[in-house]
């Protein structure tokens, strides 16, 4: 049985994504991306393997969706420096993965951590470059 309760806020919800702006959406990955992964280091903790496997999986997934957003031909040597960076972060969300070593998961969090800060600068307005808007 569906409950109108959340059917209204599900479609609110995806509302609200179909009207945003790139900024505001990507940075709503990135706010999605940090709760990922404290979810997988959580896991990971408790030796829940299954559910470590699901949001390490989803935080990968995440990066790409991110790395495929950038604009090199707007974002120039910023987006080219991004695209490493998530490239890195998924190699080493990979290799936490593996060896359930979750100071890899704190490397990724606390690298992304920073890249989000940036990312709220520009949904606030507090940054007004518009090559560091268009990197992605």
């Amino acid at each position: 049985m569906k409950r109108p309760g959340i059917s209204a806020y599900q479609q609110q919800q995806r509302a609200s994504v179909e009207v945003a702006k790139p900024e505001q959406l990507v940075a709503t990955l990135f706010n999605k991306l940090m709760e990922t992964l404290a979810k997988a280091r959580h896991y990971m903790e408790e030796q829940d393997l299954g559910k470590k496997v699901d949001r390490i999986n989803l935080s990968i997934d995440i990066l790409l969706v991110l790395e495929q957003s950038l604009d090199h031909e707007k974002g120039g040597e910023l987006a080219d420096n991004l695209q490493g960076l998530y490239q890195y972060c998924i190699k080493r969300l990979t290799e936490a993965n593996a060896s359930n070593d979750v100071t890899m998961i704190d490397e990724v969090s606390g690298l992304m951590g920073e890249i989000r800060e940036g990312w709220q600068s520009v949904v606030n307005g507090t940054v007004e470059d518009s090559a560091v808007a268009s990197a992605g």
